[in-house]
């Protein structure tokens, strides 16, 4: 259920605490319908970071002075005096609240809020659908003191109005139905509810599971059911008197209609989820863009990232004719790089980040996010952040000044001279190259659908999946041509020599040379992960279950480890790390295979 709940993530949220009616409500209706990503505050906003696993933040009105208040990920987020509530994604959905200036967070109740169900807060009082109890609906002090079953039935999609709650019976199938707020008294308002309410005024607006998610209206006192219009509705929102949806009858596209369902107007043909109102910026998840998060404001379109960018290069500035991360780590994902004698890495275990290992020290995180494909670049950690879209960001060696360098999917990087290289997923997985600062973006190969390549000279290196081919390019994108007729999906490059693996039975290690000759075979044993450093071949011996090591021309096997289930073997600074999948963590241990230790 957490995935779903994250790839419905669109975060934005919403107006201020009253909606069309006269309760106090912590947040909108027409937001909280929409999984409650933003909440307006004093002096700001507090939102679930879309680009930052949805961890909770706040920011001045104006988007200034973002800063994140809790670790925690989250949606439905309700504000009650100075507390934001909501349901933490960490926590098994239970229930969370913090302070607006992150100083004080605390668990509210040890119950589990049902996803679909949601959480609001009326008059002070948080009413939510409990999972641990057949998903009834319960009603909560501000404190959690007060924490008991306020209505027998088994709910989903809570919404308020003045005359009391609105929400979808599942046992009763799917009746749309409302509560008296004192004496929980219950009235059916429509049949056939399928998983959306919205309060607008006296409406309440539902799709209908019987006529294919077609939209409908009714009125609070059950009078004047009525279809809205054909269309069939996804995600929906109200601003300004009229209804704002994701049309689902052409690919969910931003639509906007009339109240009474006429006048359709088409405002963006972006795929969309997830649509929020805040200080009159629609926000929503832009699925058209792999899911980033998008605003609108009349004819202004914007992204919405909370990162600085990256600012661009002098052009005076030298170039570094130095590759910012060896082959052979970046091959096995690039967790490790060095900065001087400071190994910088990414944790592969539930503590999520990356961290800096000066000496023998207790690694120290410098970042939250969860990287990949570490460079380095001058002082600069250059990394593809997997937390946000696997967009590409630097940082400095401590931590500070993180910058967004380019927003879109990539993969795979490669930093040398003034120029990244990466392939880039929203073309069909080319080699792309731009500027460090992201600047100057322009195709590098043809051949699509690329698992990796490799820096040999002024050569980049890949296996073409489509032809069954090795191939090469010049890293100005000029004199594409094919090494090979046989191909494999790792491949790592060394003083001329194309090391790979056979994909056909995963059981050797070859070489060939970069124009195609000398192809021999290394390795019979299964054999993975290979990392080629000093004229030595590190790698994982499956039938062994051990790290070997041995000279570049397959002789002199060397057994270094005892045996496990190892995997992304790095070298830096002289030192051998490797990933233990058994115990899920990093250890490091000399190229002689002595002092093996934890670095976790």
């Amino acid at each position: 259920m957490r995935k779903v709940i994250i790839l419905f993530v669109g975060f934005l949220l919403l107006l201020g605490c009253s909606f069309s009616s006269s309760q106090k409500l912590g947040n909108t209706n027409g937001n909280i319908a929409n999984f409650g990503y933003r909440v307006k505050v004093k002096d700001g906003v507090v939102f679930a970071n879309s680009r930052d696993r949805l961890r909770i933040y706040f920011s001045k009105s104006d988007g200034s002075n973002v800063v994140r208040i809790s670790e925690r990920a989250g949606v439905y987020l309700n504000v009650f005096e100075d507390w934001v509530y909501f349901m933490s994604l960490d926590d098994e959905y239970k229930m969370v609240r913090v302070k607006v200036d992150g100083s004080k967070e605390e668990l509210v109740s040890s119950n589990v809020v049902y996803p679909y169900g949601g959480m609001l807060i009326v008059n002070g009082w948080i009413y939510y659908v409990n999972n641990d109890d057949e998903n009834r609906i319960y009603k909560m002090s501000p404190d959690g003191a007060i924490n008991e079953r306020f209505l027998d039935v088994s709910a989903q999609r809570l919404n308020a109005s003045d005359q009391g709650l609105v929400f979808i019976s599942v046992e009763d199938n799917n009746s749309l139905m409302i509560s008296d707020y004192k004496s929980g008294e219950l009235k059916v308002l429509a049949q056939d509810a399928a998983d959306l309410t919205l309060v607008v005024g006296d409406w309440v607006y539902f799709n209908s599971s019987a006529d294919a998610l077609k939209l409908y209206r009714v009125k609070l006192d059950g009078s004047d059911l009525m279809k809205v219009n054909d269309l069939r509705v996804f995600a929906l929102n109200e601003n300004q008197g009229r209804l704002v949806f994701s049309d689902l009858n052409h690919n969910y596209r931003l639509s906007s209609a009339k109240l009474d369902g006429t006048d359709i107007k088409v405002i963006s043909e972006d795929m969309s989820s997830d649509l929020l109102f805040l200080d009159g910026w629609l926000y929503y998840l832009n699925h058209s863009d792999s899911g980033r998060e998008y605003r609108i404001k009349g004819n202004d379109k914007e992204k919405v990232i909370t990162v600085p960018k990256a600012p661009l290069l002098s052009k005076d500035e030298p170039e570094v004719m130095t590759p910012g991360a060896t082959n052979s780590n970046r091959s096995n994902g690039g967790f490790f790089a060095s900065i001087g004698d400071s190994v910088i890495f990414v944790s592969q275990n539930q503590t999520a980040g990356i961290f800096r290992l000066d000496g023998e020290e207790t690694p120290t995180m410098i970042s939250p996010d969860q990287g990949r494909n570490l460079n380095v670049w001058k002082d600069w950690i250059y990394y593809i952040n997997e937390t946000d879209y696997s967009g590409i960001y630097r940082m400095k060696a401590d931590g500070s000044d993180t910058q967004i360098v380019l927003d879109i999917s990539t993969g795979n990087l490669l930093i040398y001279g003034n120029w990244m290289y990466f392939l880039n997923y929203a073309e069909n997985a080319r080699i792309y190259k731009a500027k460090v600062d992201g600047s100057e973006l322009s195709p590098v190969s043809q051949s699509e659908g690329l698992f990796a390549f490799s820096l040999e000279g002024d050569w980049l290196v890949f296996a073409n999946g489509q032809g069954q081919t090795m191939v090469k390019v010049k890293i100005d994108g000029s004199d594409e041509q094919v090494i090979t007729s046989f191909s494999s999906t790792f491949l790592t490059t060394e003083d001329g020599w194309i090391y790979y693996g056979d994909d056909n039975t995963r059981v050797a290690l070859s070489k060939v040379k970069l124009d195609g000759t000398g192809n021999q075979k290394l390795i019979t044993n299964f054999a993975s992960h290979a990392h080629i450093y000093q004229d030595k071949i590190y790698y994982y011996d499956g039938v062994e279950e051990a790290i070997m090591r041995m000279d570049i021309n397959g002789e002199n096997m060397t057994k270094l480890s005892s045996k496990g289930d190892f995997a992304q073997i790095h070298i830096v600074n002289n030192k051998l790390y490797f990933f233990d999948n058994n115990r899920f963590e990093w250890f490091k241990m000399d190229l002689d295979g002595g002092n093996v230790r934890s670095i976790n």
